[in-house]
């Protein structure tokens, strides 16, 4: 029977360990890139911004964020919407449950880095595939609806440069 050397067996374990390191480091790297970044700042399409989901029901949302600046309610039919001018969020609600989350504040990122006052083209490129169109006078849409995230762009006083004004999280569609 053949013996091993010490040092063959050394280097064949160093070996093996480094390339089991870099599969993990790939492996990790990976999931860190896919996975949703979910903090007070975070817009994730279709899901969430800040801490704040699709689903939540008011009374969660009133426990997270307090009493809200303005609120527009629909009688008895748990719809309507709430500001938290601070905050920089409005939610709109259908049957008690956030039905849109709207973040009108560039302090809220999604985790390509897009937020309010980002550059129309620069977010249609990042969010390909998206529908514009036409709100008002002056104000655009631009809706992602199978990833669930919709850019509104308004114009400045003279009508010429536009931007992102509000990012709204919405369920997404098929």
């Amino acid at each position: 029977m053949k013996t091993i050397k010490p040092y063959l067996l050394i280097g064949l374990t160093l070996a093996f360990s480094s390339v089991l390191a870099r599969s993990f480091a790939q492996t990790t790297e990976k999931a860190n890139a896919t996975a949703p970044v979910n903090n007070d700042f975070s817009i994730v399409a279709g899901q969430s911004i800040g801490k704040i989901q699709l689903g939540d029901s008011r009374e969660k949302v009133h426990q997270v964020l307090g009493a809200p600046n303005i609120m527009a309610l629909n009688g008895g039919y748990g719809g309507g919407w709430e500001r938290y001018n601070d905050l920089g969020l409005e939610i709109s609600y259908r049957e008690f449950k956030v039905a849109f989350i709207s973040a009108i504040s560039s302090k809220y990122k999604t985790a390509e880095g897009i937020s309010v006052g980002s550059n129309p083209d620069v977010i249609r490129k990042i969010f390909k595939g998206g529908i514009l169109t036409k709100v008002s006078q002056g104000v655009y849409a631009y809706t992602d609806a199978k990833r669930g995230i919709k850019f509104q762009f308004g114009n400045d006083k003279n009508h010429s440069t536009k931007w992102c004004d509000a990012i709204i999280i919405t369920a997404m569609t098929k």
